[in-house]
């Protein structure tokens, strides 16, 4: 699960996201905006200490965050895509 996070412009825009586990993931369209429910869990992850986290989540060794999806919507595209660091 991803979105951009814009800092000063679009040109700037820095992708930010979470690992996302949910049944038939594969089945997704591309580029569809989808809107989850579910539970933030941690656990061990292949690499994991190659992942830069936005916060000091990662507390035990290999170990990474994830989001356990338990329900999926579909959206429209908001009308302003982006996120914006707060003020």
């Amino acid at each position: 699960m991803t979105r951009f996070v814009i800092t000063c412009c679009v040109v700037d825009a820095q992708p930010i996201g979470i690992i996302a586990e949910l049944p038939n993931a594969s089945s997704l369209e591309a580029n569809t905006w989808l809107e989850a429910e579910g539970v933030l869990k941690k656990r061990a992850i292949k690499d994991s200490d190659q992942i830069n986290p936005v916060s000091n989540f990662q507390t035990a060794e290999n170990t990474a965050p994830y989001f356990m999806v338990t329900k999926l919507k579909k959206i429209p595209t908001p009308k302003d895509p982006y996120l914006s660091p707060p003020q």
